[in-house]
């Protein structure tokens, strides 16, 4: 859902003299509920439904312990340490380094990147980025780097598209929220 589809069920929520304490939604009636559980059901008339941990542990990637690879089809000069790829729909992260003034573009026809800049300055087409500086780029949109002076390190975040599967699987928490997250007992919103 989009921020204005959010604000706007936010406004039409709170007109009925319910109000958000905290994480949670309380309706007229006092009754509590998850707010993104609430906020997603008034926009899509369906109940928001929590995958259960798919992995038994944090995964910590180190990127000191991977090595700079050339990019495919990239001039000298551009890198990449390719930290690994996740889920069904393959998203990815990896480093980028490009040398300084070092120029490379990459469309990709399928997936968003978000890339962050970690280390150095440099232009993202023509605009000034420098650290944690974060760019967009969306499927079938271009993405053009330039270095400054020093190297221009960046951390991309690949997303595939959301491809809904045949068959729904039965692996989904159908609790408004997982319980192991939810306020311990006794707490009350604000």
């Amino acid at each position: 859902m989009s921020i204005e589809q959010r604000r706007q069920a936010i406004r039409e929520l709170t007109e009925t003299g319910s109000h958000f304490g905290g994480p949670f939604y309380i309706g007229p009636d006092g009754k509590r509920q998850w707010g993104l559980t609430t906020i997603w059901q008034h926009v899509f008339g369906d109940s928001l439904k929590y995958p259960r941990p798919r992995y038994g542990f944090p995964i910590v990637a180190d990127p000191k312990c991977f090595n700079w690879l050339p990019v495919e089809g990239a001039e000298s000069g551009v890198e990449h340490k390719f930290l690994g790829a996740l889920s069904e729909r393959g998203v990815w992260v990896e480093m980028l380094r490009l040398q300084a003034g070092t120029t490379w573009s990459s469309t990709d026809p399928k997936a968003r990147r978000i890339t962050t800049v970690l280390a150095g300055s440099g232009e993202c087409d023509r605009e000034q980025i420098s650290y944690l500086s974060t760019i967009q780029a969306d499927a079938g949109e271009t993405l053009g780097l330039t270095a400054g002076p020093e190297p221009l390190e960046l951390l991309l975040i690949g997303m595939a598209p959301i491809v809904l599967p045949a068959t729904e699987s039965d692996q989904y928490d159908l609790e408004e929220f997982p319980e192991e997250d939810r306020e311990p007992a006794g707490q009350q919103a604000d």
